[in-house]
């Protein structure tokens, strides 16, 4: 039984395999070797790790070390709500994305984010696609 995604998981590989693609300016573009044993619902499923509207903006925050909820309310830009935050984190923590450590020495205790490894580990894929919508623009 095949799937309706593993179907057109095997016709994007040979259309990226077997032709270059055209990019907007209108030049031909080298053929992307995507490999034959790739499983395209791990990448479904990392994209909706990411698909949050404020995840990357809360994970690029926390690029440069632990922040306190406050300390990430002003550092995301952007309008997001205290509620949103916290349901973002939430989410975030859920998935293995963001720690939260309870630093119980100050009263009334202290609550702060950091990335795990999982979540450091997703960096250097998103800086890929964020490199990838320069080159290709809006």
């Amino acid at each position: 039984m095949t799937s309706t995604h593993a179907r057109s998981a095997q016709q994007l590989h040979r259309t990226n395999a077997e032709v270059g693609r055209t990019s907007r300016r209108g030049d031909q573009a080298a053929a992307y070797p995507v490999p034959p044993d790739i499983d395209w619902s791990h990448a479904r499923a990392t994209l909706e790790l990411v698909a949050s509207k404020w995840c990357v903006a809360v994970m690029s925050s926390l690029v440069s070390g632990p922040k306190r909820h406050n300390e990430l309310l002003r550092a995301i830009p952007g309008e997001i709500s205290d509620r949103v935050l916290i349901r973002t984190l939430r989410a975030m923590e859920r998935d293995g994305l963001v720690g939260r450590t309870v630093h119980t020495e100050s009263s009334p205790p202290a609550v702060s984010y950091h990335l795990t490894t999982r979540g450091t580990s997703l960096l250097a894929p998103l800086s890929h696609l964020a490199r990838w919508w320069q080159r290709q623009g809006p």
